[in-house]
């Protein structure tokens, strides 16, 4: 129950990992990493003009910024 409050969407154990619990958690995994960059992109592009919202702007500058001061 800590690990699902933390956050866990997968849980496998060595006593019950076989060949279709693992590809069947890397396909989950995979398409939940998928789903959030999508989310992200959403949420950061305007999907009329495919531009770069207000918080698309700020954090491409900040992130260029943490690059220049590097």
């Amino acid at each position: 129950m800590e690990a699902l409050r933390l956050g866990v969407q997968d849980f496998l154990t060595k006593e019950g990992l076989d060949r279709a619990a693992l590809v069947r958690a890397l396909r989950y995994s995979i398409e939940r990493h998928r789903l959030q960059m999508n989310l992200q992109n959403l949420s950061l592009i305007d999907d009329l003009t495919g531009l770069y919202n207000r918080r698309g702007f700020m954090a491409l500058a900040e992130q260029h910024l943490r690059i220049i001061q590097r």
